[in-house]
């Protein structure tokens, strides 16, 4: 079309439901004859259309090489304006640009998302809002995040990165309305965890309560542990050095030795940790000013909040300790939904492993993946990719192309790649998953299954919902006959599928599944647990596509 603005969409109504109306081709038309006198810059055929809704390469010399995305930036601008009442670049800044200062600017300047461009417009936010219906904090507040993603995704520079289609940014602002995950925000575990707490804080954070105490407890024995593993290869290293000099009776007891003190040290590591958390976080439910007490209602948050500072102090000459320590606490903050604080606590901790145990080390990378994770929880999306892509390579020398945590760097740098949309690379990423865990591991493992699981999302990502559809289905079945029926990770497919059912508007077989997967959610989960109630929402939304 090359020329969508609000004169030429129309909207009617067509049995009582509003219908839009897309009118005037003649700009589309004008690419095999002359333009005509009402389009945009005529006498200098190079920039054809309305400078406020064109896309960048519209903007560029002759306009070639145009297709569909262009039209989605277009309805980019739209969605944009009917949020806030103006373009990105309005109209009055371009009537006093020159032709080349207008181009530039469509071509190379960012402009402000949603939210942003409310908040500095406080003169006329009052009536913006009111034109609404709504106040104007909670119009900006609205704003944030998933609606600031979807616009600013659709006005990308690069096209590449846009939504491929109009029904893909369509299908986005539904998901919206419907409160469900949006495509134009990184799809992961943390983001999705986020709306969960964000609609049921009160079930998350007794849940989280339990992540803390189960992390805790087992910091210092895992840590322990390992650091038991690596000391006690050593020094079986060192021993067969001198085995030829040395009788097997006295090996047999240099070995018994290193191990009877590496397990010494484990266990008082493991105190340590149990003591720090009993004296600095579970302290904080005693009565206010009683031994550190902040109050028995004191929230969990606030708690943990209440231990950072003594981390540092209290393993001030145990630093793997301490890193040990901040990698439990930023996920502990993770489940939280605080991304500064779990950020920070992640830093800290890769800080302190590449310190002291280099950056090829098992647990520096560990906490180099976490801290990706939230670097996406942050919106630092370029510098999560360019973390999970260093994660990765150093995983591939180290442990190896198909070992499991090599695997699972693969499955998340693909969330990146789907994040900067790069769906192609993160599409081609996941079969090379898939084809290692099939070949490794067999085409029934759970792992298998997963990453399965992640290809058919990456399969709807792209639009290809039929496939992803078979897959899903394929899924199910092996799950069911795997892990059984009521396996949270069945349910989890079961859930995934119904929603492509409901894409593909085979409703009949969405509302069906999403019955089903309800009933043996609340038997398996409870009727509180997040799945559950997300499955609730499913249900209405398929109930109310069936008139009920």
């Amino acid at each position: 079309h090359r020329d969508l603005k609000p004169s030429n969409v129309l909207v009617t109504e067509h049995d009582a439901l509003p219908v839009a109306k897309v009118i005037d081709f003649g700009v589309a038309k004008a690419l095999g004859q002359e333009l005509t006198d009402k389009t945009s810059f005529t006498g200098l055929a190079q920039m054809v259309g309305t400078p406020q809704y064109m896309s960048p390469e519209q903007a560029g010399q002759g306009g070639r090489d145009i297709d569909t995305r262009s039209d989605v930036y277009s309805l980019g601008v739209l969605l944009y304006e009917l949020l806030t009442g103006t373009t990105p670049f309005t109209k009055e800044r371009f009537k006093q640009a020159a032709y080349d200062e207008i181009r530039r600017i469509i071509r190379e300047e960012e402009p402000p998302k949603p939210s942003t461009r409310l908040s500095e417009s406080k003169d006329s936010l009052p009536s913006i809002s009111a034109q609404r219906q709504t106040e104007p904090s909670r119009l900006t507040k609205l704003l944030r995040n998933e609606l600031d993603w979807i616009v600013m995704k659709a006005l990308d520079k690069d096209r590449d990165r846009r939504f491929e289609t109009a029904n893909g940014l369509a299908m986005d602002v539904q998901r919206f309305l419907n409160d469900e995950p949006v495509v134009a925000c990184p799809p992961s575990r943390g983001y999705r965890l986020n709306k969960f707490l964000r609609r049921h804080k009160g079930s998350v954070a007794a849940a989280g309560l339990v992540v803390l105490a189960l992390c805790a407890g087992i910091a210092g024995t895992t840590w322990g542990m390992m650091r038991a593993d690596h000391a006690h290869r050593a020094e079986i290293e060192r021993a067969e050095g001198e085995r030829q000099a040395k009788s097997a009776a006295q090996v047999a007891a240099i070995e018994a030795k290193a191990a009877q003190e590496l397990a010494e040290k484990r266990e008082a590591e493991t105190r340590a940790v149990l003591q720090f958390v009993e004296s600095n976080v579970f302290a904080a439910a005693r009565p206010g000013g009683q031994g550190g007490g902040l109050g028995r209602d004191v929230p969990l948050r606030q708690a943990i909040e209440s231990a950072v500072p003594f981390v540092e102090k209290s393993f001030t000459n145990e630093p793997l300790i301490e890193a040990r320590l901040r990698l439990t606490l930023g996920t502990s903050f993770w489940y939280l939904g605080d991304t500064v604080a779990a950020e920070q606590q992640n830093e800290r901790a890769r800080a302190l492993y590449a310190q002291h145990l280099g950056l090829d080390h098992p647990d520096t990378l560990r906490s180099m993946n976490n801290l990706a994770i939230s670097y996406d929880m942050r919106g630092r999306f370029a510098d999560a990719l360019t973390l999970r892509e260093e994660t990765l390579s150093r995983r591939k020398a180290l442990l190896g192309p198909t070992h499991p945590d090599t695997v699972a760097s693969m499955n998340n740098l693909a969330i990146s790649y789907e994040t900067h949309g790069r769906l192609t690379d993160a599409l081609q990423l996941r079969e090379e998953t898939l084809a290692l865990d099939k070949a490794k591991l067999g085409p029934d493992h759970p792992d298998t299954l997963r990453s399965m699981s992640n290809l058919a999302n990456s399969f709807a990502a792209v639009g290809r919902y039929d496939d992803a559809r078979k897959m899903q289905e394929d899924v199910v079945v092996l799950r069911k006959a795997i892990l059984g029926p009521d396996h949270p990770d069945t349910l989890l497919t079961m859930s995934n599928l119904g929603s492509t059912y409901a894409t593909l508007e085979r409703h009949d077989e969405a509302l069906k599944l999403r019955e089903e997967t309800l009933a043996r959610q609340r038997t398996a989960l409870g009727e509180t647990h997040p799945h559950t109630l997300l499955s609730m929402n499913n249900l209405a939304v398929s109930l109310a596509a069936a008139g009920r």
